[in-house]
């Protein structure tokens, strides 16, 4: 069965269960109390949730032949109405991103240049708080984090929300900008090792990749052009090839053919310090450093994007 069947016939069974969910949302609606409102609360949002989040997995696969179900009309923003009980579900962050992406989905949903949209749909500040932190317990670089916290601020976040936000903070701290970067060394072609410590007193910009890696390769000549546009400056590049020994001459044949033998290195093994302190988990990965050998970003810009070359340049005039 192909996929445009899958998604039809899941749009079918929504439309089959739609009104049971109705009727038990119609039942529970005439009772009162406490817990009966957050029953309320919870149907809808198990409901939309479910809804939502199919759509979402499969946002780029459902042709523009595919005609959505009621549901999903039902859900423009005019008609998503959040209770204030819905924060006491363990998931709520995940049910208000749900909600943010469907509202914000055509327009780059879950991107820093959107999250402000995103945060006006849900108006309230408990609510923009719980989705923030709950997209924020995702990154795995305290880059990410920074970007967020240059958009709301940390005054932003209060009582347990602040307390929340420190331990993500804690969690993301060894990779924090103006930290003393941990050493690390790597084998050169003549069999001599290259370390960051080598070039205290330039500003250092690494790109970490793997010979099986194919935009490690689209993008290598660009990080060398950058290079070449910057040779004059006080600025080393270092080419850093994770894999094992048995990849070492398809590393040197593939140094020559983008023309990078003058500084590239090889690190042996996906279990090394330099993996491991840098938790290297997918390449191809762009760090830079300043002159005293501190952090300035372990997860900078591509070579495609001007911001790598900004941010290069910020660090060397700063």
């Amino acid at each position: 069965m192909d996929m445009n069947n899958k998604i039809e016939e899941f749009f079918e069974e929504l439309e089959k269960v739609a009104p049971k969910q109705k009727d038990i949302r119609e039942r529970v609606k005439h009772i009162n109390g406490d817990f009966a409102s957050f029953m309320k609360t919870k149907i809808q949002a198990d409901w939309d949730f479910y809804a939502i989040s199919y759509l979402k997995s499969f946002a780029h696969q459902i042709p523009d032949s595919v005609v959505l179900p009621d549901i999903y009309e039902k859900l423009q923003k005019s008609e998503i109405t959040l209770e204030a009980d819905l924060l006491d579900l363990p998931y709520a962050g995940n049910i208000l991103e749900a909600y943010a992406w469907f509202y914000n989905r055509n327009k780059g949903a879950g991107t820093i240049e959107n999250i402000k949209n995103e945060m006006e749909f849900l108006k309230d500040k408990n609510f923009q708080q719980e989705y923030l932190l709950t997209v924020a317990s995702r990154y795995k670089f305290y880059d990410e984090l920074q970007s967020l916290l240059d958009l709301v601020g940390d005054g932003f976040f209060v009582e347990d929300y602040s307390l929340r936000l420190g331990k993500i903070k804690e969690k993301l701290s060894w990779s924090a900008p103006g930290l003393q970067a941990p050493d690390f060394k790597a084998m050169k072609l003549d069999s001599t090792w290259v370390r960051l410590s080598d070039f205290k007193g330039k500003v250092v910009v690494v790109d970490v990749w793997a010979t099986w890696c194919e935009p490690c390769k689209r993008m290598m000549p660009l990080f060398h052009q950058l290079e070449q546009e910057l040779k004059d400056e006080n600025i080393a590049f270092i080419n850093v090839c994770v894999g094992t020994w048995v990849e070492a001459d398809l590393w040197k044949k593939m140094a020559k053919e983008f023309q990078v033998e003058n500084n590239t290195s090889f690190v042996d093994g996906w279990k090394s310090d330099f993996v491991k302190d840098y938790h290297i988990t997918g390449v191809p990965r762009y760090m830079i450093f300043d002159e005293e050998g501190r952090i300035v970003s372990v997860k900078a810009p591509n070579p495609l994007k001007p911001a790598l070359k900004e941010l290069i340049l910020e660090t060397l005039n700063h």
